[in-house]
């Protein structure tokens, strides 16, 4: 008896709660829901929330770090690239389902009934590559932004005779067979679209669950799309002195977008100064930096 009442004492929220307002280590990041604010967490999740993060940072400190649990899932189709949304309860695929047909879903990891089950999906044009997803607010709504690169032949008549620029490396500098276009998509899908699917009432993959599934509108939203003949290199999304922003790097030339003005920005990294007249090679690379409102 003396047990129980000791178990259901260091199980009460307030005891986790305190722990985590003095707590010393970077916490796993959570995903901007009601559900997972600070006020609404469970014991649970709060006993959770320190646990992981000593078993992480102890893990992380070993001489032999070690994955403790590894998953396996299938999609049905052939994965092309993948992106973890930060907190890990979403995973962005970017798959091809037959010859030609390509797509993006977005996987629910922490499904009350199942894991990892797609609860959203868009058709693209061609093949996804150099995924991002982050949790930003646009338009009033908190959702996931999802920001992608594909590409296409650029002559309407090479598009119309099928020819496919998406089996070739997105990796590499490809010398295509046809001229080529680019294009930058940013798309924005809603947390509150997404919470139709959790509804433990309606269990994944049951007709009930189908129903309701597709009684609702697409999730995702086209934000915007950056077109050039010229690959982008690099991409990033966050929120830069309170608007959302995407960016992207083209060799030297750093393209920015605010998706709320829709105003565009270009800035050309030079040389460093004293060693303009050396030759020197570009590695672009770019990241938003929202706590300093600058660009690394």
């Amino acid at each position: 008896q003396v047990c129980r009442q000791l178990y259901e004492l260091t199980h009460q929220p307030v005891v986790w709660k305190r722990i985590l307002r003095t707590f010393h280590l970077h916490l796993p990041p959570l995903p901007p829901t009601i559900r997972y604010s600070f006020p609404e967490l469970s014991s649970l999740e709060s006993e959770r929330l320190v646990t992981r993060a000593l078993s992480a940072e102890a893990n992380w400190r070993s001489t032999v770090p070690k994955a403790y649990n590894a998953w396996k899932f299938c999609v049905d189709a052939d994965v092309m690239s993948i992106k973890i949304v930060p907190g890990g309860k979403y995973v962005l695929v970017s798959v091809r389902e037959g010859q030609n047909r390509y797509a993006l879903m977005l996987l629910m990891m922490e499904h009350r009934v199942k894991i990892a089950y797609p609860v959203a999906k868009i058709a693209t044009a061609s093949k996804a590559y150099k995924l991002e997803a982050k949790y930003i607010r646009y338009e009033t709504e908190m959702g996931i932004m999802i920001s992608y690169m594909r590409r296409e032949p650029k002559r309407e008549e090479d598009r119309v005779a099928g020819v496919d620029v998406s089996d070739y490396s997105d990796e590499h500098v490809i010398d295509f067979p046809v001229p080529v276009r680019y294009e930058l998509q940013v798309l924005h899908c809603p947390l509150s679209a997404l919470h139709v699917a959790e509804d433990p009432r309606f269990p994944p993959g049951s007709d009930a669950f189908n129903a309701r599934i597709d009684a609702q509108q697409s999730p995702f939203k086209i934000v915007t799309g950056i077109r050039s003949t010229t690959a982008f290199d690099f991409t990033d999304l966050d929120v830069l002195d309170g608007a959302p922003h995407v960016v992207a790097s083209q060799g030297r030339i750093l393209v920015f977008k605010n998706l709320a003005s829709r105003r565009v920005h270009r800035i050309r990294v030079g040389a460093l100064v004293g060693y303009e007249d050396e030759p020197s090679d570009v590695h672009p690379n770019v990241r938003i930096q929202p706590a300093f409102s600058s660009i690394l």
